[in-house]
């Protein structure tokens, strides 16, 4: 019968062996161990403080062609505030149109914002795989006060046009330095001691218990 001596990471003795540990690991178990929807609700959380509500997140990192991040959904009257604050600075104008004139309207007018796929988006997630429109209805408004919403909805329209794909591209190098710390060596490291793992003096096999 073999005896064969077993080591925990931190036990093999060379930098060789636990260079082998950590490759093990990072194209053998992680892929399938580490929980990838923390990176979707950080992406999330990033779109909720950029003021995108109510919108789901489609995402693919893995440094191949058409890769990124998109995000699709509809963002009603009393869900843009915070969005169209962050969008307004330095624009008095509709800053004001908004907030002191549209909002007052909202029994006799809604706006709606929508970011959905298009003809990229169904195979693809990044900055171009959305299209972005902004719709108005009127129930009651006068000739100038219609004519206000309108100015604001085009520009609107425009503004997101630009702050989706910025937003887009923003996420995607997020994404890429968050995974790129997760394959790291010192995170997998840490992974790998605080797991129980075992592996023979090169750190080529290994024995999960």
């Amino acid at each position: 019968m073999k005896l064969m001596n077993v080591y925990e990471y931190e036990e093999l003795p060379t930098e060789a062996a636990k260079q082998n540990a950590r490759e093990w690991y990072r194209y053998n178990i992680q892929p399938d161990r580490y929980d990838w929807s923390i990176i979707t609700e950080m992406f999330q959380d990033e779109l909720v403080d950029a003021g995108y509500l109510e919108t789901k997140v489609s995402w693919s990192l893995g440094y191949c062609q058409g890769d990124g991040v998109a995000f699709y959904g509809k963002m009603s009257f009393w869900q843009l505030d915070s969005l169209i604050a962050r969008l307004s600075i330095g624009n008095k104008e509709m800053r004001h149109l908004w907030f002191k004139k549209i909002k007052k309207w909202s029994d006799y007018c809604s706006i709606d914002i929508w970011i959905e796929r298009n003809a990229f988006g169904h195979r693809y997630s990044h900055f171009n795989t959305m299209d972005v429109s902004v719709d108005t209805a009127v129930y009651g408004l006068n000739k100038a006060q219609e004519n206000n919403l309108i100015r604001f909805a085009t520009w609107l329209e425009g503004v997101l046009q630009h702050d989706v794909r910025s937003v887009s591209k923003q996420l995607e190098h997020l994404g890429y330095k968050e995974i790129e710390y997760i394959k790291s060596d010192p995170f997998i490291a840490e992974e790998l001691m605080a797991g129980a793992y075992f592996f023979n003096a090169d750190g080529r096999t290994s024995i999960a218990v």
